[in-house]
């Protein structure tokens, strides 16, 4: 089974940070940076996690959430 190297980006980080309605300054990125620069993943984990972010994407696009707040 191939692995695929992942590459996290300042950019990754921003964009997760903005999720997570945070804000990092430029010694946390770099840390986060460091900390994420080895990830290697066999394919199926790859596919799997793509796979999860497109559905993820689709379901916030459509605006569908399984919101268990609501009852």
């Amino acid at each position: 089974m191939s692995e695929v190297a992942i590459k996290i980006t300042r950019e990754d980080v921003l964009y997760v940070a903005k999720q997570l309605k945070v804000e990092l300054t430029d010694k946390q990125i770099e840390k986060v940076l460091e900390t994420t620069k080895d990830i290697l993943l066999d394919d199926e984990t790859f596919w799997r996690i793509v796979m999860e972010t497109i559905e993820y994407s689709i379901k916030d696009v459509l605006n569908i959430h399984s919101d268990y707040d609501d009852e």
